[in-house]
């Protein structure tokens, strides 16, 4: 009696083990990379245009060349430290966990209403969308998520205040308003 009993601990075990097995590593599409998830990578070389909504109003940065420019609010050169910053934190998206997947009220993460919408568009005519939602109850997060899906994530503060920059922080230091050439020739 004792054998089966015995039998059958290690039969419910190797079952929990396999089922452990075939779940965890189909949890979840996202590659985790140490204690982040890779939400989303666009290649950065076939990004052409990024553009993003926010409080302070729209911005659209647009690939010339190698270089970024800003072409909305105002056509002016962008400071290359501010804007790589920013270019590199969405081509390689990474949050810090998942909050829930399929939620039936988006509205109470703030995603209904973002307070950032962030397009980027590639040269395959393909565009990615990034939703910045509300700040987590707790601080120090806030939640976002992707337009092609419907789990919600949540990302630290200091990545979330990079994707609600104003255009001054994009603008170039030697960036003037009005045309400073034709007043040098006077």
């Amino acid at each position: 009696m004792k054998f089966y009993r015995n039998l059958f601990v290690l039969v419910a075990l190797l079952a929990a083990l396999i089922a452990t097995y075939i779940y965890i590593p189909k949890q979840s599409d996202e590659k985790t990379v140490g204690d982040t998830i890779e939400l989303r990578t666009i290649d950065e070389s076939r990004m052409t245009e990024v553009e993003t909504n926010n409080q302070h109003g729209r911005i659209v940065l647009v690939r010339d060349g190698e270089q970024w420019k800003m072409s909305e609010p105002e056509d002016c050169q962008v400071d290359e430290l501010s804007t790589g910053s920013f270019i590199d934190l969405i081509s390689g998206m990474e949050v810090d966990s998942i909050v829930e997947e399929s939620p039936e009220d988006f509205g109470k993460y703030g995603l209904r209403y973002p307070q950032s919408q962030i397009t980027v568009k590639t040269s395959d005519g393909k565009s990615t969308v990034f939703m910045l939602g509300d700040e987590t109850p707790m601080g120090g997060e806030y939640y976002i998520k992707t337009s092609d899906s419907s789990t919600v994530y949540k990302i630290n503060s200091t990545k979330a205040e990079e994707l609600l920059k104003p255009a001054a922080e994009f603008k170039a230091a030697d960036t003037v308003v009005g045309d400073s050439d034709e007043s040098a020739g006077e």
